[in-house]
């Protein structure tokens, strides 16, 4: 940079960085959008990586203009604001992670229209408002997560809509209501997290037709009833975390196949078998039945 444009930037620093007086004299073609300093082509851009950059402003609604967009990455970019109504114009989208961010608003309908879509991570965020009629159509998604938000009402039944999905997190949220059975209709599902949300009702049988559920994980929620040996595929289930909840009754020995067991803190009865004796052998048993 010369002497003169290095003055010029320094004596317009109270209204524009120098970064901003660039832009503003050198703007975009006309087949390019500006987003945050950079001009990406509207016709050839199809991926959009930009994981942990300090951006530190709302996702600007230009990126939508990108419709050849298949891959974008803006976690860890301190996002606020409202992800951009008009995001449903990235039909060629197959990936998008806006997860340790702060975006605050609801999750826009508009994303429901992303069919091509197989990867959504939104987790760690502000999100809020309910989860109907946002994903009802993403019947290609591979990977969920919407964990780490103040996502609240309960999980709605149109979940099953997506028969493809291999992992689904909701943890770390408030919502609340049963466990939908219609979840249990997803046989790809690998991965199941709903730990610390408010969950109530007792634990579907329906589970059993999860065949290919490898990781279970309903900790801290209101979950009771008792827990049923055919409730679970033990002979493809890993692990399962139960701890923190309401559940009663005894805990079926034929479950000790799974490899990992977490149940502590609920008010299961003795006699325990071997596999939880450790953890619950000093249990209050006092409200069990």
């Amino acid at each position: 940079m010369n002497p003169t444009f290095r003055l010029a930037c320094t004596f317009y620093m109270v209204l524009y960085s120098c970064e901003d007086s660039i832009i503003k004299q050198n703007p975009c073609e006309d087949d390019y959008i500006n987003l945050w300093g950079h001009c990406y082509s509207i016709n050839s851009t199809d991926e959009l990586i930009l994981s942990s950059t300090n951006l530190s402003a709302p996702i600007p609604d230009g990126i939508c203009e990108l419709i050849n967009l298949k891959y974008i990455d803006l976690s860890n970019c301190r996002l606020n604001g409202d992800i951009p109504q008009s995001i449903d114009k990235l039909q060629n989208l197959e990936y998008l992670n806006l997860s340790g961010n702060q975006i605050s608003s609801s999750i826009p309908q508009s994303l429901n229209e992303l069919a091509n879509l197989k990867y959504l991570n939104l987790s760690n965020n502000d999100l809020n408002g309910d989860l109907y009629n946002k994903f009802d159509n993403l019947i290609n998604l591979e990977y969920l997560n919407l964990s780490g938000n103040q996502l609240s009402r309960t999980i709605p039944a149109s979940f099953e809509n997506m028969q493809k999905i291999t992992s689904l997190s909701l943890s770390r949220n408030q919502l609340t209501g049963r466990i939908p059975v219609e979840l249990c209709s997803i046989s790809s599902l690998e991965q199941l997290y709903l730990q610390y949300n408010n969950l109530t009702g007792n634990l579907p049988e329906q589970l059993i037709q999860l065949t290919s559920l490898k990781k279970l994980n309903l900790n801290n929620n209101k979950i009771s009833g008792f827990i049923m040996e055919n409730t679970f595929r033990q002979d493809i289930l890993e692990s399962l975390y139960l701890k923190n909840n309401e559940l009663t009754g005894t805990f079926p020995e034929s479950l000790c196949s799974i490899s990992f067991i977490s149940v502590e803190n609920n008010l299961l009865c003795p006699p325990y078998p071997s596999c939880i004796e450790n953890i619950l052998g000093n249990q209050d048993t006092l409200n069990c039945y």
